[in-house]
């Protein structure tokens, strides 16, 4: 229907304008009778003749110029109404395949149960495969990165460990417990120094977890720095007082710096603790003997 209306306006102007043409035609015309006549009765020749064929020529020239741009007008008035009408089909099939298909934020919440669900099966590929897809679909997900690492940490694939929480740390740098982990794919993958660096940045964000200071040690150890092993060793010790591995470990401190008295009463200690500890026994008999 609406491509009909332009033309329709078209035909009823172009004849409006045509009446008016043929109305005013008789106004300008002067009357044979009217005209002076030469000798023997034939008209004489008279310059009002000419002048009326002069402005009916030039009324009809302008009726015809106004009519051509009508016609130009309505020409692109129908083409625009045409592009309208296609634009509104377009319009309305997105906003109908929108409203089909479901939002980013629901295929995500329904992919990350999947995994979840996949992990608690111990199917390990098929998780990590729905943990990338939920990343590829939206890039900022913090939640699928933090769960694929520790995927990754499980699996003892820490190659690709290292690589997703080196992306954690670098847009979350005030998240300790990324650094934590990055620390340990580090120290897995033989970089003490960098495992250093990160378990210390992570013990600056939260001084209070007493873990981190014993992979500090181990770290520090592994370095061949046994004063910042030792230190690290009894702080975790000062944090968890009666856990018989921090006791150990710094026992194991002290011996390597020869303070061995310190490291027979810790090893006691340790003994106190959990009386069936037989790496602390086997320690406690060599340096008696």
């Amino acid at each position: 229907m609406q491509y009909f209306i332009p033309q329709a306006i078209f035909i009823v102007s172009l004849a409006t304008i045509i009446l008016i043409v043929l109305r005013r035609i008789p106004e300008v015309t002067v009357r044979e009778e009217d005209e002076p006549k030469a000798p023997g009765g034939a008209p004489a020749a008279s310059p009002t003749a000419a002048l009326v064929a002069a402005r009916v020529r030039e009324r009809t020239w302008h009726a015809v110029r106004k009519l051509g741009a009508f016609a130009s007008e309505a020409k692109d008035y129908t083409a625009r109404a045409q592009y309208l009408q296609r634009f509104m089909k377009v319009l309305a099939f997105k906003n109908l395949t929108a409203r089909l298909k479901p939002p980013v934020v629901v295929i995500t919440k329904n992919l990350m149960q999947q995994a979840k669900n996949l992990v608690q099966q111990d199917d390990f590929p098929q998780a990590e495969q729905a943990y990338i897809r939920i990343i590829e679909r939206d890039p900022s997900n913090e939640e699928a990165y933090e769960n694929l690492g520790k995927l990754y940490l499980e699996r003892k694939k820490y190659k690709e460990a290292l690589e997703v929480y080196e992306y954690l740390v670098k847009h979350h740098p005030h998240d300790d417990r990324y650094w934590n982990k990055l620390g340990v794919a580090q120290y897995q993958l033989a970089n003490y120094k960098g495992a250093v660096d990160s378990y210390s940045t992570a013990i600056r964000l939260n001084p209070k977890v007493s873990n981190r200071y014993v992979n500090l040690s181990l770290s520090h150890a592994s370095l061949g720095q046994l004063a910042e092993a030792e230190a690290a060793a009894e702080k975790a010790s000062q944090l968890d007082p009666n856990n018989p591995e921090y006791i150990l470990l710094l026992a194991d401190c002290r011996i390597e710096r020869g303070k061995n008295q310190e490291a027979k009463e810790l090893l006691e200690r340790v003994l106190e603790l959990e009386p069936t500890s037989d790496a602390a026994r086997e320690r406690l008999m060599k340096l008696k003997f």
